[in-house]
């Protein structure tokens, strides 16, 4: 192999990399823009880096277009989101089958899949990787059953 076939091969792996650590989610990560919230459980932000993401919000449901309580969903996920400072956490699993980031949401201190779940804007929506708030999510779902909000009304 000659010395720039080397160097070209050695570019690409230092580019690939960075990529997978600028633009993977790590931990807890703060500073997301948002650019649109395209459903009742799905946003679109902009990352510190400048990389723009869809993300899919761990454990809830929200009801899709065409169905009872979409618009309602869709309306309060963007009133929760509007001029709110936003945090992404993460669990176990990463990213869903069409390449959406799984997170827990935060507008300045609340999560918004609770929030949602609460307000009767979401079913729970169980998956074994990702339960490091299903308690929570059960409480809420819960509180507004009981309150018959949303989705729970009579």
């Amino acid at each position: 192999m000659y010395l720039t076939d080397r160097i070209i091969v050695l570019s690409l792996l230092i580019a690939s990399l960075l990529g997978y650590f600028c633009c993977s989610p790590r931990g807890e990560e703060a500073g997301y823009r948002l650019m649109k919230v395209i459903d009742g459980d799905t946003v679109q932000l902009r990352t510190p880096v400048g990389e723009v993401i869809m993300v899919r919000y761990i454990g809830i449901d929200c009801p899709e277009r065409g169905e009872p309580f979409y618009y309602f969903a869709l309306k309060t996920n963007r009133n929760l989101l509007k001029g709110k400072r936003i945090i992404l956490k993460f669990d176990e699993k990463l990213h869903d089958t069409y390449g959406r980031w799984l997170a827990y949401v935060y507008a300045d201190e609340m999560m918004v899949n609770a929030e949602l779940v609460r307000l009767g804007c979401a079913r729970l929506y169980l998956d074994s990787e990702n339960e490091k708030h299903l308690s929570l999510f059960k409480k809420m779902l819960e509180e507004a059953q009981r309150h018959h909000r949303g989705l729970w009304e009579r």
